[in-house]
């Protein structure tokens, strides 16, 4: 919508310009007013031009760097779901799973858009609390309108009160209230046959498949399977698995992902919540879920690579031409 009003305003002052019947002094003004209020907007940009952001001496204050402070002291391994400006903050200092983040425009999973959309409009809490579980998500970060954030985006802040018991309370309108899940982790075990028959949802209120989906990885086989990120692209996964039983890892499903189990191959199906499902036969496993740098990534940094000795070479060869035109004159 903004690149059409800009192409709009465009079109509107070149036809303003180029009119004849109207060309003149007062065409010139309008058009000259124009550009003058276009650049207004920017400033602030020219009187700051070297000024990325505001310094702030006392960081250490701001509710951006207290609430992400206390979940590395307190909950490092803990998935939360950031609101308001700590939500743009909230890897600035510390290494913090998260659902979602600070930009989203290389969202792989649509599910997370819709859960915050959500969690952060709807005032019934029921719905937001299985999108957080449906989400393996184990806080959410809530603040109200007395809060230090710079912006609210949370329309009915106080709805979990009473529903989701409060870990952190700062009483300056910060609220960290712990979502209750079977087990601490992103992996589940689950039945195979319930796990297949899940759909999608089909709304950000969907409370039918959202709730069905989080009760079927929160009440299913009574299995524990603890997880354990090795770097950013291997998790490993420890399981014990019945006949017609799978391991759900909730992470967003991609085809470069590959399981094993030993030597083994594993076979990876994207569920209904968008996160990986993972086959494997009855018996105690370790199953290593591993990013493999897909082959068109590969061959980027092949022709990246040879791109470079090419300008390498275009530039000596360049530089050696005039140093021959330079002699011969």
């Amino acid at each position: 919508m903004d690149l059409g009003l800009i192409l709009l305003a465009g079109a509107g002052t070149r036809w303003l310009w180029t009119r004849r019947s109207v060309r003149g002094g007062l065409s010139i003004a309008a058009v000259g007013g124009i550009v003058v209020l276009a650049f207004v907007p920017a400033r602030n940009y020219v009187r700051h031009p070297w000024a990325l952001f505001i310094a702030e001496p006392n960081y250490r204050e701001r509710v951006e760097y207290r609430i992400t402070r206390w979940m590395e002291e307190n909950l490092p391994e803990s998935r939360a779901l950031a609101t308001g400006s700590v939500r743009l903050w909230y890897n600035a200092w510390f290494n913090l799973p998260q659902v979602g983040g600070g930009s989203d425009q290389g969202l792989m999973n649509r599910n997370v858009s819709s859960a915050q959309w959500e969690i952060w409009l709807a005032e019934k809490p029921e719905p937001s609390v299985q999108w957080l579980r449906a989400l393996g998500a184990d806080v959410i970060m809530v603040h109200d309108e007395t809060s230090q954030v710079i912006y609210h985006d949370m329309h009915y802040p106080r709805k979990f009160v009473g529903v989701l018991p409060v870990l952190y309370d700062d009483k300056q309108g910060n609220v960290i209230y712990r979502v209750q899940r079977r087990y601490p982790g992103l992996a589940r075990v689950v039945e195979t046959q319930v796990a297949r028959g899940l759909g999608p949802s089909r709304s950000n209120y969907d409370s039918e498949r959202i709730g069905a989906y989080a009760e079927a990885l929160e009440n299913g086989p009574d299995s524990p399977a603890p997880t354990r990120w090795v770097g950013s692209d291997e998790v490993r996964i420890q399981a014990r698995l019945n006949a017609g039983e799978s391991v759900v890892l909730q992470v967003t499903y991609d085809p470069a992902w590959r399981a094993y189990s030993g030597r083994e191959r594993l076979a990876i199906e994207k569920d209904a919540m968008g996160f990986m499902r993972i086959e494997a036969p009855p018996g105690a496993h370790e199953i290593r879920v591993v990013f493999e740098t897909p082959l068109e990534n590969r061959i980027g940094r092949v022709v990246s690579a040879l791109s470079g000795i090419v300008v390498v070479v275009l530039l000596g060869w360049g530089w050696r031409r005039r140093r021959e035109t330079a002699a011969a004159a």
